[in-house]
């Protein structure tokens, strides 16, 4: 073989070490993922939640804030509204419970240890009241709730008379309704002109022993147009009374948000009562799985109470949509449950509640905690936070909600 021959060969090999050698890196190359395909974020969701479909409807259980333990939001303090050592007695509130703006950002507070409403203007300057103490057309018994329908007209609940009263925006009475003499617990305005009321379980002797749903709905005229949030049912009527108690929220859309208290269980309807989502989210407790009954002694002989875990006391929608619970992050000992109630204080433990919150999907983002939020309730009015305290200082604090 020549020397000429011999080199040919040898470089055809070598030709087709080189084809391999390329065809070999051009597959793994191929069937590898590039770094910029990936998502971090769907990476990360998927550990922070994920949805199920149950019976056609979307159920999210969330594991963890998708924040982290980093909130992306702040408050910031406005101002401090109410003061019982002021000279002025119309800025003295006692036991205030609510709070409302309408569009030209003056405050509507329900004052219900005085049994009226006070009117401020945006710089907190007094303007007028409505109500009185009473049992007649526009005098309230026990007000606790209270709401803006979109003339301005204010819708009040009072769970003494088992009324809802509804009131002009300047203070002129109206009318008020009733519903099989159930006391009304949760009121809240559509953007429709429509009221939504939530109603204890109602206990009907000889029947079932429950009605049929917790959300009813009213026109401005007080007919019932329908109704829908299915309760959870229990063996005996006083734990459906209390064990379906739920607070309400709502958006622009007129979309309903409710949170039970005691049940892990958010969830969202729209207007005409079907069901978006339904949410829950881990926590250091669970549901209780046997709603325990105490005897409990007292000035009428010995009550039976009834001991369950509570979830949350409250939620809020912000003007970006996001949903906001009052939750509690651990149930109280028997040991701060007696301390309270020895020394007969009715607002809540600090250090035990977070305000946690969720996309307008029921994904939760963030829990945070602060020192000057214990449970009370609370009113969101665009990025303007209320905290209502009406049992120890009885005043209301305005925060901004800033994002970080």
């Amino acid at each position: 073989m020549g020397v000429n021959t011999a080199s040919k060969i040898l470089l055809r090999e070598a030709m087709k070490r080189a084809q391999f050698l390329y065809i070999t890196v051009f597959l793994l190359f191929c069937n590898t993922k590039p770094e910029l395909e990936s998502d971090p974020d769907k990476e990360q969701d998927s550990l922070t939640y994920n949805i199920e479909i149950i019976e056609g409807v979307k159920h999210i259980h969330n594991f963890s804030p998708k924040w982290g333990d980093e909130p992306k939001v702040v408050f910031e303090f406005v101002q401090k509204i109410g003061d019982l050592e002021s000279d002025d007695e119309n800025y003295m509130l006692f036991r205030p419970t609510d709070i409302c703006l309408d569009t030209n950002g003056n405050f509507f507070i329900l004052d219900a240890g005085n049994y009226t409403i006070k009117i401020f203007d945006r710089n907190y300057k007094y303007i007028s009241s409505i109500g009185n103490k009473g049992q007649g057309p526009g005098e309230l018994t026990g007000p606790s709730r209270m709401d803006m329908l979109p003339d301005g007209s204010i819708i009040i609940n009072d769970r003494a008379s088992r009324t809802v009263n509804i009131f002009s925006h300047d203070g002129d009475f109206i009318q008020r309704f009733r519903n099989e003499g159930m006391s009304p617990d949760q009121i809240l305005a559509l953007n429709s002109g429509d009221i939504a009321v939530f109603y204890h379980l109602k206990h009907v002797a000889g029947g079932t022993g429950f009605t049929s749903a917790l959300v009813n709905i009213f026109d401005g005229e007080g007919n019932k147009i329908r109704e829908f949030v299915q309760p959870r049912l229990y063996e005996d009527p006083g734990t459906n009374f209390w064990c379906n108690s739920i607070a309400l929220a709502g958006d622009d859309s007129d979309n309903i948000y409710v949170n039970f208290e005691a049940q892990n269980r958010i969830e969202k309807y729209s207007s005409s009562g079907d069901i978006i989502f339904r949410a829950d989210r881990a926590l250091d407790y669970e549901e209780s799985p046997e709603i325990l009954r105490e005897p409990v002694p007292g000035s009428q002989g010995t009550l039976v109470a009834l001991s369950y875990n509570i979830f949350s006391k409250g939620i809020q929608v912000d003007g970006k949509g996001r949903i906001w619970s009052a939750t509690l992050k651990r149930q109280k000992t028997f040991e701060e449950k007696k301390e309270q109630d020895e020394a007969k204080k009715r607002n809540d433990i600090h250090g035990i509640h977070i305000l946690e919150v969720f996309d307008n999907d029921g994904i939760l983002l963030g829990r945070i905690k602060e020192e000057f939020f214990f449970g009370q309730h609370f009113r969101i009015f665009g990025d303007r936070l209320f905290l209502i305290d009406r049992e120890d200082e009885m005043v209301i604090y305005e925060y901004r909600i800033v994002v970080k």
